[in-house]
């Protein structure tokens, strides 16, 4: 009993392919469109990525975010750093806020504040005029018995916004 070559009950299925390629250039053409097309996607994603990363908000942007906490031209400051789980820490004069590593301060010198982070970089605002200026409710940290006081300072509308920014980096 040998092994027949051909059996007539099992179809027969032709290894030849009806495949007719593009020609080589056609093909390395599109490969190299296909890797442009890739690179210039990529360079798209990063750009907006880092363009709305890095870009700064404007006054406007900070003082709309505080629009649940104010009342005409009284602004309640420490709610609103203290739903950003920021805390009072303090003294009178020198209103410090802090929630981990980030640090907002406030220094009051009656004519101007000075706004910072607590790490050594901070601006001067003074008060421009009456229009521009709010009443902001901020807390500090009584020296005896340590506990959180309210008081009202006045901030141009320039100060106000760096606290917003400040709070949100």
């Amino acid at each position: 009993m040998g092994k027949k070559k051909f059996q007539s009950t099992e179809p027969y299925i032709s290894k030849k392919s009806q495949h007719y390629p593009a020609p080589r250039s056609a093909r390395r053409l599109a490969a190299a469109l296909l890797c442009i097309l890739a690179a210039l996607l990529v360079t798209l994603i990063v750009t907006a990525l880092s363009g709305s990363m890095s870009r700064e908000m404007t006054d406007k942007e900070a003082i709309a975010k505080l629009d649940d906490y104010r009342e005409g031209n009284m602004v309640n400051l420490n709610a609103y750093l203290a739903d950003r789980k920021f805390e009072a820490t303090g003294g009178a004069g020198e209103y410090v806020y802090r929630c981990g590593d980030k640090i907002v301060s406030i220094q009051n010198y009656d004519d101007y504040v000075r706004i910072g982070n607590g790490k050594g970089t901070s601006r001067q605002y003074g008060l421009s005029s009456l229009n521009d200026a709010y009443v902001c409710r901020v807390a500090y940290l009584d020296d005896t018995n340590q506990d959180v006081l309210l008081c009202d300072l006045n901030l141009s509308d320039e100060a106000l916004a760096e606290i917003v920014r400040w709070s949100c980096r």
